[in-house]
């Protein structure tokens, strides 16, 4: 899971870097302050917790800013409690709306056709992210590193097509 942060949070950051000078951060458009992403999870609910997430994303953070953050930026990591609802995922895009956060990165809600068009709208990208929902394979925001939960189902068809 680390690794896949990682990864995400990097490939975001280069992302990030071919954007506005002061994307992803409050720092005047000189490109100076830190960078900022969020990761959107329910780290505390009813039905899923998955507080791993939260503290793998500190840790991912932590480490790519002790080696002097990116170009000598810092990453600053704004995590949002999804908890598992539609409203609060929503809500948890609007803040990434908000905060102008470079990208989205390493998330897991089962809201994608709330949270997609929220981040599309804001040009934002979605990095690494589980596809929980159909939605979250074909948003033009989205970039995955696997097929999730939609790219898994269909692949009995496509080998029995292909195969």
């Amino acid at each position: 899971m680390k690794t896949k942060l990682f990864a995400a949070v990097a490939l975001s950051l280069a992302v990030s870097a071919c954007g506005s000078a002061g994307a992803g951060g409050d720092d005047g458009g000189d490109g100076s302050g830190p960078i900022k992403i969020m990761q959107i999870a329910p780290y505390e609910s009813q039905l899923t917790s998955l507080p791993f997430m939260k503290t793998s994303a500190q840790a991912a953070v932590a480490e790519i800013n002790a080696a002097g953050g990116v170009n000598g930026r810092q990453i600053e990591l704004l995590t949002c409690n999804e908890k598992s609802d539609a409203n609060e995922a929503l809500r948890c895009a609007q803040k990434a709306s908000q905060e102008k956060v470079a990208a989205v990165v390493g998330s897991l809600t089962s809201f994608g056709p709330q949270v997609m068009p929220m981040l599309e709208k804001a040009n934002i990208a979605s990095i690494g992210a589980d596809a929980i929902t159909p939605y979250d394979a074909k948003s033009p925001a989205s970039f995955l590193f696997d097929a999730g939960v939609p790219g898994y189902a269909a692949m009995p068809a496509i080998a029995v097509k292909n195969l």
